[in-house]
């Protein structure tokens, strides 16, 4: 199996990882997975993968204004069908059996250890980790783009945008003002964003037509490049409403998935509670 063989459709590219697990097993190969993808409520990439696999099922919990949709009974049906399907991949055994108990990092570690065959990383940071060995860097790892909605409409993909305070309570508020508007002067993020080697993609034109972003060589910056330049994107819900921001600390979503997998309970029993402490956030 190589990368060209991987599908774009949605059904057929998480088969095809399954695929690949089975291959594996038939060589007796136990201690592979095809999928590294993380199902506690710990690790914030469960929350933010989750988001992204709302995002493909065209699952809105917000409307423009950042006032909740979930009184909708389809939008509750929607999600239990999101929930079903990323626990069957656990459930089904194509994800260890550890995923439940992983941490922000556990999913990176496998895949750099070799346990898991795909992992989703919202950062890049795996590959920015291995930046100094090529061979691994250009030849044995690879970065592709979310496969298309089950829809068959291609990837929306949510943009996580960094934020900057300086507290009211500073003694040196002008200073950190100071630095911040020096920071920002395009001739200086742009090393500090490069330096991070990816990981933090800049919004102004002018840096990302930088050579760093576009090199066509580069098998995983260019790769994230071509997702905010030719695909279509939308903010992450808690730039909506900041009450989100505490559905995802709170693993809001790791939970229902960790209801389903330990103890047994329905989508929708999962779905239930977990838009349940979600209204009650949001009434706070």
């Amino acid at each position: 199996m190589s990368e060209e063989d991987i599908p774009r459709e949605w059904d057929a590219f998480w088969q095809f990882w399954k695929q690949a697990q089975d291959n594996l097993r038939a060589k007796g190969r136990e201690d592979i997975y095809g999928l590294g993808l993380p199902m506690s409520r710990e690790g914030t990439d469960t929350a933010l993968i989750f988001d992204q696999v709302l995002e493909a099922y065209d699952i809105q919990l917000l409307d423009s204004q950042g006032n909740l949709l979930l009184e909708d009974p389809q939008i509750r049906a929607s999600i239990a069908i999101a929930l079903e399907w990323f626990a069957s991949l656990y459930k089904g055994g194509y994800v260890p059996a550890d995923a439940t108990n992983w941490n922000a990092r556990d999913n990176n570690t496998a895949f750099l250890n070799r346990k898991v065959l795909l992992t989703i990383n919202p950062t890049l940071s795996i590959p920015a980790s291995q930046r100094e060995d090529p061979e691994v860097y250009r030849h044995q790892i690879a970065t592709i783009e979310f496969p298309d909605e089950p829809d068959g409409d291609p990837a929306n993909y949510i943009v996580n945008v960094q934020q900057v305070v300086v507290f009211e309570s500073s003694p040196h508020k002008e200073i950190a003002k100071d630095f911040l508007s020096f920071l920002l002067q395009p001739e200086n993020l742009r090393p500090y964003l490069e330096g991070v080697l990816g990981r933090y993609f800049p919004v102004m034109p002018e840096l990302a037509a930088d050579p760093f972003w576009n090199d066509p060589a580069d098998p995983h910056i260019s790769v994230a490049t071509g997702q905010f330049q030719k695909d279509k994107t939308r903010p992450t819900f808690q730039s909506l409403n900041p009450a989100y921001s505490r559905v995802q600390s709170e693993g809001i979503w790791g939970r229902a998935l960790e209801r389903i997998i330990i103890d047994g309970a329905s989508p929708e029993e999962a779905t239930d509670e977990a838009v349940a402490r979600i209204e009650e956030i949001f009434a706070q």
